[in-house]
C-alpha cells in the first residue's frame, strides 16, 4: 500500500484545522509559547499517523552528557526517532532561541524550531548546509505547509 506523500498542501485539512485553531487562541489574546503549541502538536500527531508513525511530546534523550527533552519527537513504526520540535514563544527571538538549543546538544538533524509565524530547521543535509550543520529558516509567516517542504 504507498504512502500518502510527505507534503501536505496549505489546503489539506490538517492544515486548515491548524490555522483554525490557532486563530481561535489569538482572537482571544494567547501570544505564549504554552498557550499557543497544542495546534501545531496536533498537527505533527496527526501528520505522523498518516505514515504510521507516532508523536510523543516531552520525550527526553542524552545529548553531549546531558538530558534534553524536545516539545516533540516524532517515531517511525521501529520506535526510531525521525524528526524533532521545539516550539518557541512568538516574541522569542528564533534564530538565538535556535542557536542556543543546538549549543546545548539538541538534534542537528529533522528538527524544526517553531514560533507559529516563523519556523527554523536544523538539517545537516547538503541541502540546506554545505559544509556544518547548522539551523536553516524555512519559512517566515507562510505557515507548516511551507515548513514541510523544507524541512
Amino acid at each position: 500500500m504507498p504512502r500518502p506523500s510527505a507534503q501536505l498542501s496549505p489546503a489539506h485539512p490538517l492544515i486548515r484545522e491548524y490555522h483554525r485553531s490557532l486563530a481561535d487562541l489569538r482572537s482571544q489574546g494567547v501570544e505564549h509559547e504554552l498557550g499557543l503549541r497544542r495546534p501545531f502538536e496536533n498537527l505533527l500527531a496527526d501528520s505522523a499517523r498518516l505514515h504510521g508513525w507516532h508523536f510523543i511530546a516531552e520525550s527526553g534523550a542524552k545529548a553531549g552528557g546531558h538530558r534534553i527533552r524536545p516539545d516533540g519527537t516524532v517515531f517511525d513504526a521501529n520506535s526510531l526517532p525521525r524528526g524533532y520540535w521545539e516550539s518557541k514563544d512568538s516574541h522569542d527571538d528564533l534564530h538565538r532561541e535556535t542557536e542556543r538549543k543546538l549549543h546545548r546538544g539538541y538534534p542537528v538533524n529533522n528538527t524544526i524550531f517553531e514560533g507559529t509565524r516563523r519556523a527554523n530547521c536544523a538539517s545537516s543535509s547538503p541541502a540546506f548546509s554545505s559544509q556544518e550543520p547548522s539551523a536553516t529558516r524555512c519559512t517566515d509567516g507562510a505557515g507548516p505547509g511551507t515548513a514541510s517542504r523544507g524541512c
